[in-house]
């Protein structure tokens, strides 16, 4: 038996009363996979972009990498948690956190993306990867989980997608990327894109 569907629910953005515990779970949860993600990644004086950071551990990583970060994300009280817990790399512009999603990312250019475990809940995949090949000069990372675990987690029961990582890497190509798929940390592959010549 999978989580119940306000969990599922609330793991594609975190609200009300629960956000802060969803805020600690989401941070634990992904950690691991943001390390593994973070050692293949050059980040040092590169300028990232950071799409649905949730509890704000990776942008924690990235910061302390030397990376200036650009954070996406439609949780309002993700984005208050995030102004909030990062108010000196805010204050030094090392970091910067706007409203949006996906299908609507700020204007560039970002030197690369980082994404894990959010194109589930992507409303357009492919609005989505038109929209990182407009905004990245480099590189798009994408962490996304076996639909073997999605299955079990009753993803599709709450409407998200439930799609292979070669899913996303097809669309990611189409976008206009060189796109390669490699084994992550626990159930989890990860969706590399680098930017044609």
């Amino acid at each position: 038996m999978g989580p119940p569907s306000w969990l599922r629910t609330q793991l594609s953005g975190p609200h009300g009363l629960l956000a802060r515990p969803m805020a600690w779970l989401l941070n634990t949860g992904n950690a691991a996979e943001y390390a593994h993600v973070l050692n293949q990644m050059e980040v040092d004086l590169s300028h990232v972009l950071e799409l649905g950071f949730g509890g704000g551990v990776g942008l924690h990583q990235l910061l302390s990498r030397g990376a200036t970060v650009t954070g996406v994300e439609p949780s309002a009280e993700m984005r208050v948690r995030a102004f909030r817990k990062f108010a000196e790399p805010l204050a030094d512009e090392r970091l910067h956190i706007r409203a949006g999603r996906a299908e609507a990312l700020p204007d560039g250019p970002f030197d690369q993306a980082l994404s894990l475990n959010t194109v589930y809940f992507w409303e357009d995949v492919d609005a989505g990867m038109s929209e990182l090949r407009r905004v990245v000069r480099q590189t798009v990372w994408l962490g996304v989980a076996s639909t073997d675990h999605l299955r079990q987690m009753r993803f599709h029961e709450s409407g998200f997608r439930v799609e292979p990582p070669e899913f996303y890497a097809e669309r990611l190509q189409e976008a206009g990327f060189e796109v390669r798929v490699q084994a992550s940390t626990g159930p989890s592959s990860l969706v590399i894109g680098r930017t044609r010549a």
